[in-house]
Formats: C-alpha cells, structure tokens, sequence
C-alpha cells in the first residue's frame, strides 16, 4: 500500500481513541481493522488529497466524542464496519514478506 506508513498511523490513532471512547479497554487489534477499513477509502496513490480525506476530517474528526465510535465509523464508511479491507491487507502483507 502506498503512503501506507504515512497515513496508516493516524487513522490508526483516531481508531484508538474512538474505540478508547467506546470501551476503556479497546483492542488494539480492533483498532487495526478499523484503521485498514479506513484507508481502503483512500486514493491509493495520494491518500492525503481528494475528497475523502475531507470527508475523514468532517465526518470523524470533527464529530469526535460526541457520537459513540461505530457511529463515527458507519457515518465514514457508508456501511458498518467489517473485515473484508482488513483480510486483503493481511494477504498483502504475507504475500510481500514472503518474497
């Protein structure tokens, strides 16, 4: 994935918080799949520019904790969340350490 390290991160990190706001014990785990779900809404190429990063912003950013986590993703995505982004991520990585 490109720019994966730049952006990565950040939408790992307001992943935490968001699951931090919705359980004091968030898994880590679950943060990460949220994260990767995020970013397969990105262009791919120049994740920071475009409408969707302006979307990220308004729709996750903005609102932080004043509407519960799973809001906050469903209102980004358009869907609620699952792990399809995260298990294609998962067989990229494999497949690239494998090399």
């Amino acid at each position: 994935m490109p720019h994966a390290r730049t952006l990565l991160p950040l939408l790992l990190f307001s992943a935490i918080a968001a699951s931090a706001h919705a359980a004091p014990k968030a898994d880590p785990l679950h943060a990460w799949v949220i994260a990767i779900d995020f970013y397969a809404r990105f262009n791919q190429q120049q994740p920071l520019d475009g409408p969707v990063s302006t979307q990220y912003r308004q729709r996750v950013i903005n609102p932080g904790a004043t509407k519960p986590a799973a809001q906050l993703v469903q209102d980004f995505l358009g869907r609620p969340q699952n792990i399809d982004a995260f298990k294609a991520w998962l067989g990229v990585e494999f497949k690239d350490a494998a090399k």
